[in-house]
């Protein structure tokens, strides 16, 4: 599953500084069913607590800090 999620990443192409990164991430490669489905990272709605837990640490390989 983490190859898909990686392979699902929008990382954007800008003339930017050697130390600034961005990656946007789509809804592919997580757990949560619908209506979240999949990689739903948010805590603010109706998903599973412990599925949006399984999602970011899914995402956690990925990124330097937790997502927000």
């Amino acid at each position: 599953m983490t190859n898909v999620l990686a392979q699902s990443f929008i990382q954007p192409d800008w003339p930017a500084s050697l130390n600034v990164h961005a990656l946007q991430t789509t809804r592919i490669g997580g757990v949560s069913a619908k209506p979240y489905n999949s990689l739903n990272l948010g805590d603010h709605v109706n998903d599973r607590a412990l599925h949006v837990a399984q999602n970011r640490q899914l995402l956690a390989p990925f990124v330097p800090t937790e997502p927000v």
